[in-house]
């Protein structure tokens, strides 16, 4: 009996910590004719920085922002022009980030819900800059 409940425990154990991570998303949007990389990059800074992302570094055509959540850190590089944007990883801690030898790439589920809200953001502040 005392082994079942143990058994129980370490599967019920084992599938709550595989819900937590998933495939790693680093999507990229691409974007209607009009826009200048003046109104994209003034779109990304306001939406990364509402939801309580930091401005690191801003190069022509690329911006690096840093979210900190308690213990949790994540790096990403923003590469943009007037036609697309793409998200990278470049760094983070406590997310549970693996590079698998298959080359598929591993985070915690709330890294990419994190991103998905800046592009969310993101598609507004640049429908409202028209």
């Amino acid at each position: 009996m005392k082994r079942l409940i143990l058994l129980m425990f370490m599967l019920t154990s084992a599938t709550a910590f595989a819900g937590r991570v998933e495939a790693l998303s680093d999507p990229t949007m691409q974007l209607s004719p009009g826009y200048t990389t003046d109104q994209v990059r003034k779109a990304l800074a306001a939406s990364f920085l509402r939801r309580g992302w930091e401005l690191k570094s801003e190069e022509d055509g690329k911006l690096l922002f840093t979210i900190h959540v308690r213990v949790h850190v994540a790096e990403t590089e923003v590469s943009y022009s007037a036609r697309k944007i793409e998200f990278s990883l470049k760094s983070s801690s406590n997310l549970k980030y693996k590079a698998r030898k298959s080359g598929q790439k591993r985070i915690h589920r709330s890294y990419n819900r994190w991103i998905l809200n800046v592009i969310r953001d993101t598609r507004v502040a640049l429908k409202l800059s028209q």
